[in-house]
């Protein structure tokens, strides 16, 4: 299919920065399109060469992790099962990528041993960039995980355990425009 349709950027001479926030196209919230076969070979050169800069996971985020890659292989499977297949083999759940042939175990013996294996994994199957945002003890959200294999300006390992504001800093008017709606 054709790649998913972005919202135009509308110009202005003055403008207001705020949050794009719309209800999540649940059935598209994953996308694969033409260039799926292109990206995965940049994304598993970049796993390969550069893993420490787009590929990072704090200890603490083991189980979302791992449960992000449970979420994205049953929606892949269900929603594309011609590209994607799930079956069980010696008690444990294997998501099968037929187009790149590669196979993850998803739950079950043996199954992921630390939240990078299974964030990897995740973003192996998909053409999006995934992070894990968690809460800290002074109750703001910090990236503990993320695999971001095209970010513009920074890498992971710069900004990993960073909180939502301190990644946000450098945005313009961020502080006192959009902050508070997004710390809600």
């Amino acid at each position: 299919m054709a790649p998913y349709p972005a919202q135009p950027i509308k110009g202005r001479e003055r403008y207001r920065v705020m949050m794009d926030i719309r209800k999540l196209d649940a059935q598209n919230w994953l996308t694969l399109d033409k260039n799926y076969m292109d990206e995965h070979r940049v994304r598993t050169h970049l796993l390969h060469e550069k893993r420490e800069e787009v590929l990072h996971c704090l200890p603490e985020s083991i189980d979302p992790c791992q449960e992000a890659l449970e979420e994205v292989s049953d929606f892949l499977c269900e929603r594309f099962p011609n590209m994607f297949e799930m079956s069980i083999q010696d008690g444990r759940k294997i998501v099968d990528n037929r187009m790149t042939g590669d196979k993850f175990t998803v739950s079950g013996r043996d199954a992921n041993e630390g939240s990078t294996e299974a964030l990897e994994a995740a973003v192996r199957l998909t053409m999006e960039d995934l992070s894990i945002l968690m809460m800290n003890e002074e109750g703001e959200f910090y990236l503990a995980a993320s695999a971001s294999l095209f970010p513009t300006g920074w890498t992971v390992n710069q900004r990993i355990g960073w909180t939502i504001s301190q990644l946000h800093g450098p945005v313009p008017l961020w502080h006192q425009q959009v902050a508070n709606s997004v710390s809600k």
